[in-house]
């Protein structure tokens, strides 16, 4: 019986050992899997400042192009509103140019009636 026991302390032995060993390999996989995460999530991370610096850049591009663009489209607006203004005043200035026309015109109108009326009165007459 003692060999029986034996046999048996030995395959206890023997499967406890088994065990230690699988139990160091899922360690030595863990960490393994650990220490790849890690590096990619360190990828990652400098991926993203990467990314954050590219998009920085180019919103510092965009503002900068919005900015120029808001500046000339002011200018220009402020340009065609002093053309428009002086084109205004020219207008304004014909404009009173046909009036006072118009007011010798209406002045030698009623003179034509009055005397169109003065001569068929006297025709009348």
């Amino acid at each position: 019986m003692s060999d029986n026991g034996s046999d048996r302390l030995a395959g206890v032995e023997s499967a406890v050992l088994a065990m230690q060993v699988a139990i160091v390999e899922v360690g030595t996989a863990v960490q393994r899997q650990g220490e790849t995460t890690a590096r990619a999530f360190e990828t990652l991370t400098q991926l993203m400042r990467a990314l954050d610096e590219r998009i920085s850049a180019l919103d510092n591009r965009l503002s900068e192009r919005i900015s120029a663009l808001d500046n000339r489209l002011s200018e220009q607006i402020a340009a065609l509103d002093e053309r428009m203004a002086e084109r205004m005043t020219a207008l304004d200035a014909r404009i009173s140019v046909l009036d006072a026309r118009f007011s010798v015109l209406d002045a030698r109108m009623a003179e034509v009636i009055a005397e169109l009326r003065t001569h068929s009165h006297k025709g009348a007459a």
